[in-house]
């Protein structure tokens, strides 16, 4: 699986994850990149909580069943 990115731009989650766990809010990511939308942020947000339920989820069922 290759790098998941912004759709429509050249933007990779890691990176802009790693501005937000840098200190960077919302706001000062959309500053720094004006072609972003905050519902852009938004989902990208949503995306990585919904992979780390998806993970969890399937550590309890490994957990549970082996």
């Amino acid at each position: 699986m290759g790098k998941v990115r912004i759709a429509g731009t050249r933007l990779y989650l890691d990176h802009l994850l790693g501005l937000i766990e840098g200190g960077y809010g919302l706001d000062d990511i959309l500053a720094d990149y004006p072609q972003l939308t905050r519902a852009q942020l938004q989902a990208m947000l949503g995306f990585t909580r919904d992979l780390v339920a998806a993970k969890r989820n399937r550590l309890k069922g490994e957990h549970h069943h082996g």
